[in-house]
């Protein structure tokens, strides 16, 4: 089944990923949200950029590689998130009656 992004003329995808991969890199950080948003695969969307940075090196001059992997967690942000689940579990849970014996 062929992608958003297959569909549109080769002359018109470039714009799309010039918009996703260098405009609005901020918006998606990682290669996995732009190819999400360019509606094409992981792979092939790192092949295209590989070959744009071939083809077009000074307009990829300044734009960062994406990172190899996720960001690494550590493990006091880990901790926060654990004590904030566990808020948040322990606001939604109702008082408990006590059951007479």
């Amino acid at each position: 089944m062929p992608t958003a992004q297959a569909e549109l003329p080769k002359h018109r995808q470039w714009p799309e990923f010039l918009r996703v991969v260098i405009i609005e890199r901020d918006k998606y950080p990682t290669l996995a949200d732009a190819a999400e948003e360019l509606q094409t695969s992981r792979a092939t969307l790192s092949m295209r950029i590989q070959y744009a940075r071939r083809q077009f090196p000074r307009v990829f001059a300044d734009v960062p590689y994406y990172p190899k992997r996720a960001p690494v967690i550590t493990e006091p942000q880990m901790l926060d998130w654990l004590r904030e689940l566990l808020a948040e579990s322990d606001a939604k849970q109702p008082a408990h009656e006590e059951v007479p014996d």
